[in-house]
């Protein structure tokens, strides 16, 4: 076989690289027996085309090439078999400590199930005493305490004293009511006597008559308009909004149409959701109009 490469050598790789069509890598790994470069089956194709072009044998090299692979799949099985037995060993030793946080686990369940069920039959019993006691609890007069009767009771040497005072007093309390019944008397012909202003009372029944409460289901804006002075203002109400009214025509305006409109005529509810308008005037009260009408009335149109 020593001869054989030699011969080899002489020729040069890159001579039989042209020849035989072998990569130059190739043949010189065949060459400086660089085994575990090289593959088998395709080694074996190489030693053909070589031993016919020139003539050598290189079937030794071959079978060194087999012992090396023996050898070296030997010793890859031996390190295999030594790793396998350390993976089993460390899996071993997991199994043990996560069979043992499993088991610990399984502890704090049934701690916690113990502790658990202790304090609800704990709360249940106290609960129940609790209720025995106030509510099963039957009262029993106090011993001590007076009966109301003997509260209104007199030894005979005491009653005339107290019939004297009693007297007294019904006396001076008869003579009170008679004062206070006579000044109420003259207050209430003075009052009688006495003509109440007309002014006031048309007054006081025009604010009655001219009241509006806005009542919001939710958030609401309003704009209230007098056309007679073009003074506006504009509010955001969550609760029952007053709307004072004068003798004055107002363009009311809402964001929305879900609230409630309370006026001495009754309570009208709407549940739009849409903007409405509404036109007061001292004659017809609060009656809706159309955007329309609310452009022309507040000089938009």
């Amino acid at each position: 076989m020593e001869k054989a490469i030699e011969k080899l050598k002489e020729i040069g790789v890159r001579e039989i690289s042209k020849t035989t069509k072998i990569s130059i890598n190739k043949l010189d790994d065949i060459i400086e027996k660089r085994f575990s470069n090289l593959q088998r089956v395709r080694v074996v194709g190489f030693l053909k085309i070589l031993e016919r072009e020139y003539k050598v044998d290189l079937s030794e090299w071959l079978k060194e090439y087999d012992e090396n692979f023996f050898a070296g799949s030997q010793a890859t099985q031996e390190v295999e078999d030594v790793e396998h037995s350390v993976n089993n060993l460390d899996l071993d030793t997991q199994k043990q400590k996560d069979d043992l946080i499993e088991e610990r686990k399984k502890q704090l369940i049934s701690r916690k199930r113990f502790y658990i069920s202790l304090i609800v039959v704990v709360v249940i019993l106290g609960g129940y005493f609790g209720y025995k006691s106030i509510f099963m609890k039957s009262p029993s007069p106090s011993k001590h305490s007076p009966l109301p009767q003997q509260e209104h009771l007199t030894t005979p040497e005491e009653s005339p004293a107290v019939e004297e005072e009693t007297s007294q007093q019904e006396t001076s309390n008869i003579e009170e009511e008679n004062a206070s019944d006579g000044l109420t008397e003259d207050v209430s012909d003075e009052a009688m006597s006495a003509p109440v202003p007309q002014d006031n009372v048309s007054k006081s029944e025009k604010s009655h008559k001219e009241q509006i409460v806005v009542i919001p289901n939710r958030s609401l804006w309003i704009e209230v308009l007098d056309l007679s002075s073009k003074q506006k203002f504009q509010t955001i109400v969550n609760t029952p909004y007053p709307i004072e009214v004068k003798n004055d025509r107002l363009l009311i305006s809402f964001g929305h149409g879900d609230f409630s409109l309370q006026t001495n005529t009754g309570v009208a509810h709407y549940e739009k959701p849409y903007p409405m308008r509404f036109l007061y005037t001292p004659k017809e009260g609060v009656k809706q109009i159309k955007y329309a009408q609310y452009l022309e009335l507040s000089g938009q149109n």
